[in-house]
Formats: C-alpha cells, sequence, structure tokens
C-alpha cells in the first residue's frame, strides 16, 4: 500500500516523475532542446507541468510517439522521424533525448540512432528513470550526463567572489522567484553569479565557466 501511494505522489501535483525532471533540467538551459521517446501520454504529462514555468515551452519539447509495435519491437523508426524533424525545423545547442519508462525497457540504443541521423548539433541520450525516483532524481541524472558529456578540465580556476548555482530550476513551485532572490541576495553580499546550470546559463557558459570556484579573501 505504502508503494502505490508513493507512485501516486510522484504521478501528481506533490510531485513528479524522473521524465519531467530531466527536462526540466535540459530545457532550463538556453537554447537546448528536449526529445521524449516515448508515449503521447508521458510527453503531455511533463508538458503540463513544465510550461507551467514558460508558456512557450512546447516549442523546445519534442515527443517521438512510439506506437504499441515500437514499444515492442523497438523505437528506431519513430525515433529517427522526430530527429528528422529537428533537424529540419530546428536548431538546438544540444538535443537531450530521453527514453520514458517503458521504452527504456527495450534497451534501443538512442545514441547510435542519433548518430545515424548524422545531426548538426551535439545529442545526449539516457533512460529517464522515472520507475526508480521522482523529479529530483530525473533532474540530478540529466546534470551528470551533461557534465560527462562536457568532459570539463580537472582545473579550478579561481574566481573572486563568483559562485555557480547548482540544483536551481523555474519548474519547481515560486521557482523563478526563489532564484531571482538568492541571485539578489549574493549580489548584494558583492558576489558574481557566474553559471547557473538548468535555470537559465546558455551551453557556452556552462562549458566555459563551470569549472570556476569560489575565493573569498576577508578584509
Amino acid at each position: 500500500m505504502s508503494e502505490t501511494a508513493e507512485w501516486g505522489n510522484v504521478c501528481s501535483r506533490v510531485d513528479t516523475c524522473a521524465l519531467t525532471g530531466a527536462a526540466a533540467f535540459f530545457t532550463g538551459i538556453k537554447g537546448a532542446e528536449v526529445l521524449v521517446n516515448g508515449p503521447l501520454w508521458c510527453y503531455f504529462y511533463a508538458l503540463r507541468h513544465l510550461e507551467k514555468s514558460n508558456s512557450r515551452l512546447g516549442e523546445r519539447f519534442h515527443g517521438s510517439q512510439p506506437d504499441n509495435n515500437a514499444v515492442v519491437y523497438g523505437t528506431e523508426e519513430c525515433l529517427t522521424d522526430a530527429l528528422d524533424y529537428i533537424r529540419e525545423n530546428r536548431a538546438p545547442s544540444i538535443l537531450l533525448i530521453e527514453n520514458s519508462c517503458s521504452v527504456s525497457l527495450i534497451g534501443d540504443d538512442i545514441e547510435g540512432i542519433a548518430a545515424k541521423a548524422k545531426l548538426p548539433f551535439s545529442v545526449i541520450g539516457m533512460d529517464s528513470g522515472g520507475l526508480s525516483g521522482g523529479f529530483a532524481e530525473g533532474y540530478s541524472k540529466a546534470s551528470i550526463r551533461l557534465w560527462q558529456y562536457l568532459d570539463l578540465p580537472d582545473i579550478k580556476i579561481k574566481c573572486r567572489l563568483g559562485v555557480n548555482l547548482l540544483g536551481a530550476t523555474t519548474a519547481y513551485f515560486n521557482g523563478r522567484n526563489d532564484l531571482e532572490e538568492i541571485k539578489r541576495i549574493l549580489e548584494t553580499a558583492n558576489y558574481r553569479v557566474i553559471a547557473v546550470p538548468g535555470a537559465g546559463s546558455e551551453l557556452e557558459t556552462l562549458q566555459k565557466n563551470s569549472c570556476c570556484s569560489v575565493e573569498h579573501r576577508y578584509q
């Protein structure tokens, strides 16, 4: 009974699934887009939650719409069609392809399928893992996949009074206002916000500045 209640919370206003959390992180990067490789129910469920903070999010949030046969025999055909549409109509800085819970069981090589499509932009693929966690777990998994993909050098660049804000998202309730208040407090204390992964920073900013650490010198 407890397991049923916990899953019910994930599919309600109390929490949302990991697929939604992963999409929130990537759509929080300016210029990035997301392709949900899963049924329309999963796509619209996530979109319903995410577009509350951005009414135009649907322009950067796509779905492959696999049918019942694809869920059994593979999603390559419908995924390729969706990628063709994005290539012809969009120009994302980076594209996240995330499998829904059911499609994750098939084991499709989604990054291999994307490679065959010869896309002119970067692609990251992952299983959303919605059955194993909620929004926060998906957000965290997507952020880790991005850092693994970027493969930033293991160096520290000291930025005087500069900080990166980690874990922020406008998809949480009052998230945008909370983020602005955090920035205001830091700026009042003479800190400079360098990057906010998943909540407004561009991919180029994350590539160049995310390895900065804080240098605070007390007078």
